[in-house]
């Protein structure tokens, strides 16, 4: 298997292993029905074939292993097709990250509301700040809350952004003292306010202007999007662990991060919280639509439809919902072999005891989502 298929791998299995002991039902039926008889895809990118899943009901949660890539996939060809038409237009665009202190005695809500509060003060929630943003060019925004996990303090929320910025004039080093100097202030502000701490001046903001050299905006939404771990000054209470981390330490039966895990699902679902958060307009002023997905690519193949009879069996496991990784990797296999990708999935099929797949000039497919 290559490096791509492997990740692909993981993230099933972690998907499988979260089922036993996930209290959100959307996220225990992930992948278990279909909305239409299932599709595999081929298409062909930067690494080579790949195949996808079409038709096949997800929870489309950003705290599922399986959909959040897709979806953070989509979010990441948006924010680089922007990124490139900004900067083509003349302008700018700086990656910023916020982060606080915390202690605990301190509650994930307190957390949560501190960190769009310091947000809040930062975009302009007083006009004076707004103005100081507005001078910069401040245009509009595209930004996420990071999770990470201390075994001590609990979940810790920060905050990256992209800021796209108007004009060109920002010398990289001078210009990234300025907004760091508006940002600070209005950032210690607001969570302060909030009740919260944030740490010393030089580990509370980091502020890259990206560069217009080939990939660059690529490589900087990958930063911004990466479930990385945390960069500046951490308080003790433990090595700050990612989310998926958390999750894997949780499927393979420690119960701390189990409840670890539980009490995320509980306290996201409170009040339905957004873990992205495009500013108003700003698909409309990159050029972008409100749901733009990557252009269909003209070698894209429909390879099979199988029988969604055949597709879940969650007592024996025995449903092709369970293989999904096993038939992605004989298609690619089997294109990047030279063979016919259909003949070889039919034989798996038939070793198995499924129906046979049928050719898709035979059904037409519907878009639905990609797992």
């Amino acid at each position: 298997m290559n490096r791509s298929q492997i990740q692909r791998r993981e993230r099933y299995l972690l998907r499988e292993g979260l089922r036993e002991f996930t209290r959100v039902e959307r996220q225990e039926d992930c992948g278990t029905s279909t909305v239409d008889s299932p599709v595999i895809l081929l298409r062909k990118g930067m690494d080579g074939w790949t195949a996808s899943l079409r038709s096949v009901s997800m929870c489309t949660r950003l705290t599922c292993p399986v959909c959040a890539p897709v979806m953070w996939s989509r979010v990441a060809w948006d924010l680089t097709l922007g990124i490139g038409a900004w900067q083509a237009a003349g302008n700018s665009v700086a990656l910023v990250e916020l982060r606080m202190l915390v202690c605990d005695r301190d509650s994930f809500e307190s957390r949560w509301q501190a960190v769009h509060a310091g947000w809040s003060e930062v975009r302009g929630n007083r006009k004076q700040q707004r103005r100081r943003m507005q001078v910069l060019g401040l245009v509009g925004y595209h930004a996420r809350p990071e999770l990470v996990h201390q075994l001590r303090f609990g979940w810790q929320p920060r905050l990256r952004a992209l800021m796209f910025l108007a004009g060109t004039d920002h010398v990289e080093g001078r210009f990234a003292k300025r907004l760091e100097a508006a940002i600070q202030p209005a950032w210690s502000h607001g969570v302060i306010a909030a009740g919260q701490r944030v740490p010393p001046p030089r580990s509370r903001v980091d502020i890259e202007v990206i560069g217009t050299h080939r990939n660059a905006g690529a490589e900087a939404v990958a930063r911004y999007l990466a479930s990385g771990a945390p960069t500046g000054i951490e308080p003790s209470g433990g090595p700050p662990r990612t989310l998926w981390q958390v999750l894997s330490d949780a499927c393979n039966h420690h119960r701390p991060a189990q409840v670890a895990w539980q009490g995320l699902e509980r306290e996201l679902q409170v009040r339905g919280r957004r873990l992205r958060s495009p500013s108003q307009h700003l698909h409309q002023r990159l050029g972008l639509t409100a749901k733009s997905e990557p252009v269909a690519d003209p070698l894209e193949q429909r390879v099979a439809v199988l029988d969604p009879a055949d597709w879940y069996d969650r007592p024996r496991r025995l449903g092709l919902g369970h293989h999904a990784t096993e038939m992605l990797e004989l298609v690619e296999d089997a294109k990047r072999g030279g063979f016919d990708p259909f003949d070889r999935l039919a034989s798996w099929l038939q070793s198995r005891g499924a129906h046979p797949p049928q050719r898709p000039s035979q059904h037409p497919a519907k878009d639905h989502y990609r797992g």
